[in-house]
């Protein structure tokens, strides 16, 4: 049997090499990196949680800033179902169980509790939320307005 001019591991060398190219080469599919503003009723949200479920059902989060900022990296190019949460009950029962600070304590004390509005539920679920955005490759500015 007559071989070739490359020997047997050679040739997987040369595969090896040649998919490992492939993947760095960024053969895959384009992803969008999105940032930008999560308002309810026109007011910034001062914490949460944003979610896009691109097109291939592969989640990407990020949470909001104290002034309804957010930033997502590497959501699939295509229609995304974006949910928007945020830690309403958490913060309903932080306030609840709280000792009340002193009458003399600084304004700062009654600041100390976490942030939350509370938004209808449905924001929560990318399923039932109806709001999405086409992502496109590279970096995009997205505001999300929730009524």
């Amino acid at each position: 049997m007559k071989r070739g001019p490359f020997s047997c591991l050679q040739r997987y060398i040369i595969v090896g090499l040649t998919l490992g190219t492939l993947v760095i080469s960024g053969c895959g599919v384009p992803k969008g990196n999105i940032s930008g503003k999560v308002t309810y009723q026109g007011k910034p949200l001062p914490s949460g949680t944003v979610v896009f479920l691109g097109p291939d059902d592969h989640p990407v989060n990020s949470s909001i800033g104290g002034d309804g900022s957010y930033q997502v990296q590497g959501v699939t190019v295509g229609t995304a179902r974006i949910a928007v949460s945020t830690p309403w009950e958490f913060a309903k029962a932080q306030r609840k169980n709280a000792p009340k600070p002193p009458p003399d304590a600084p304004p700062m004390a009654n600041n100390m509790m976490i942030q939350a509005i509370e938004i209808p539920k449905k924001y929560g679920d990318p399923q039932q939320s109806g709001v999405t955005y086409d992502v496109q490759k590279g970096p995009q500015v997205h505001d999300i307005d929730l009524e």
